[in-house]
């Protein structure tokens, strides 16, 4: 009876679809069609007879019907992803804009312990973080470059991308020299100054987990849960 249900389901949308074309009742596009079209000159009670004398055989089938359209489905839903992107893709091309002061990423330095360490490596991290802290800078973690073309318009793409790269680089170093401050000692600085780079959106995996061994070591456990 499912068989039967399912080819008759089947057929019907093998009817709506061929009206939409001005063709013949059973003109269709798609190989699936002409199989329903086939199928549709088989009666009832020979449908029901199959299904008795071949039952696996018919499960079989069904299955085979059902996975066609599932890959139908998701070839078609990449096609309009794929469209989707296309003409969002166009849209930023076209877009004009500008970059606002306040769009820029102020980094608080002065918030940071600096100054606790002479190692010498420790020393030149610290001037390559306040030079570049000096610079503009953007968060661009997770925007595609066309949603940046979009936001800052394509004439300012080039600006905007070097402005996030600037970030990307000094949040890098900020998470080198906070995580060396621990091993020289400065534990309790060193997971403050970790605290500040997780709130200005730092999602670097060994910023997190120097973190959540200082709590763990500290047996600060309900930090560690949060």
């Amino acid at each position: 009876h499912l068989f039967c249900t399912l080819f008759h389901c089947l057929l019907e949308k093998a009817k709506n679809q061929s009206k939409n074309h001005a063709r013949t009742e059973y003109t269709c596009y798609d190989s699936s069609y002409y199989f329903i079209a086939l199928i549709s000159f088989i009666h009832i009670p020979s449908l029901k007879g199959f299904v008795m004398a071949f039952p696996f055989l018919a499960i079989f089938i069904v299955f085979l019907l059902a996975l066609y359209f599932r890959f139908k489905y998701l070839r078609e839903k990449r096609e309009t992803q794929e469209q989707d992107f296309w003409a969002h893709e166009q849209k930023a091309r076209s877009s004009v804009g500008s970059i606002k002061e306040e769009d820029y990423i102020v980094i608080p330095l002065s918030t940071f312990p600096f100054g606790l360490c002479e190692d010498q490596e420790m020393v030149d991290c610290e001037n390559q973080i306040k030079t570049l802290s000096e610079q503009k800078l953007l968060n661009l973690t997770g925007i595609t470059n066309t949603d940046v073309k979009l936001k800052y318009g394509v004439n300012h793409f080039d600006e905007a991308v070097a402005a996030g790269e600037r970030y990307d680089e000094l949040i890098g170093l900020l998470s080198k020299y906070a995580i060396a401050l621990d091993d020289h000692g400065f534990s309790e600085e060193s997971s403050k100054m970790l605290e500040s780079l997780v709130g200005l959106g730092c999602d670097r995996k060994a910023v997190w987990i120097a973190l959540g061994k200082f709590y763990a070591s500290h047996t600060r456990y309900d930090k560690l849960e949060n």
